[in-house]
């Protein structure tokens, strides 16, 4: 391209004098992307005179935005030409999560197995190679290990949401703060707290229910214990006994039966559950046996 000026004139001529335009050129001194927080400084071709976009006059700028910055250069001949040049500046990302875990479990923070509440940071790169800010709330929601304690055939835990009691391994009883027994073997107690946490009470073992309660040496036996409903009653004399089975809410099961040495009872139409045979003489109790009928 060619730059023409005005030099002189006479009365019947003019002189032009004709100049190449000067190049203009932008050369980015790195990368042209970066990331905020960064700059990138853009420098020109030498030149007498420099006007940026951004009205600097300088041969070189620095930006920390994206945009396209466009530089004009000036010869010493008031020649002019022009360049550009693209930035893009990539924003950082910040991120918010909150995390919430049972005290008997820890959260995985990027490779951190965190297991205290708190705050948490950490940084990783973005697809246009930035960092993101990652801040991490964590709550940690306690919860205290179920203890079971036994009172005669019932059995009792903490205060929970939810109950989810165990025998042998498996799901007995109802889904509440106690349950009473029907029959010997290892009872644990899976419990639910706020915040969704469970954990396991330890093993109870339980090897005397349907031992029997005697006064002043008497004894009797019942037996099978438990049962499906038929036993015998076995009483170690020949006197006569008024006898009396209750369910553990002391309602009748049957009508009150007089026995002398032994006896078979058939309970077959009871449901399941743990039943008192109490064993009287002149309305005073002497025994009392407790025992399982199992279906």
């Amino acid at each position: 391209l060619a730059c023409v000026t005005n030099a002189t004139a006479t009365s019947n001529t003019d002189t032009v004098k004709v100049y190449t335009s000067p190049v203009a050129t932008v050369t980015p001194q790195g990368p042209a992307t970066v990331c905020q927080g960064d700059s990138v400084t853009l420098m020109a071709n030498t030149a007498p005179a420099y006007l940026w976009s951004n009205s600097a006059t300088t041969q070189s700028v620095t930006v920390k935005q994206t945009g396209n910055f466009t530089v004009t250069v000036t010869d010493a001949h008031n020649c002019s030409a022009s360049a550009s040049q693209a930035v893009q500046v990539n924003q950082l990302v910040a991120s918010q999560i909150n995390g919430s875990i049972c005290s008997n479990q820890s959260y995985n923070f990027h490779n951190r197995n965190l297991t205290q509440a708190g705050t948490y940071y950490d940084t990783v790169q973005t697809v246009a190679g930035c960092d993101s800010a990652i801040t991490l709330t964590l709550t940690v929601n306690n919860i205290s290990v179920p203890t079971i304690v036994r009172s005669n055939d019932t059995l009792k835990t903490q205060a929970y949401n939810s109950y989810q009691w165990l025998l042998n391994g498996s799901t007995t009883g109802g889904a509440t703060q106690s349950i009473v027994i029907t029959q010997n073997g290892n009872y644990s107690v899976v419990v639910t707290s706020a915040g969704n946490c469970t954990d396991t009470s330890q093993i109870l073992s339980v090897t005397t229910l349907g031992l029997k309660d005697a006064v002043n040496g008497f004894a009797a036996k019942l037996y099978p214990n438990p049962n499906n409903g038929s036993f015998m009653l076995v009483i170690d004399n020949d006197e006569v006994y008024d006898i009396q089975i209750t369910d553990l809410l002391g309602r009748e099961i049957t009508a009150p039966a007089k026995v002398s040495r032994k006896q078979d009872f058939d309970l077959t139409n009871a449901a399941s559950g743990m039943y008192i045979i109490s064993i009287l003489q002149n309305q005073q109790q002497v025994q009392r046996i407790k025992f399982s009928v199992i279906k």
